[in-house]
């Protein structure tokens, strides 16, 4: 999960390179979370 100040260029550069897709790669809103165990929980502005 990458947010606005922590990288959504290298992200999008991972997501091109290694085929990933937006529910594998996700871009980080307000809100969104990560759980260990779990994954990630991204709110409906970062579906």
């Amino acid at each position: 999960m990458a947010g606005h100040c922590t990288g959504v260029e290298v992200l999008m550069r991972l997501r091109a390179g290694l085929d990933l897709t937006r529910a594998t790669a996700v871009v980080g809103a307000v809100g969104s979370h990560f759980v260990y165990g779990k994954g990630i929980h991204p709110t409906e502005i970062a579906r």
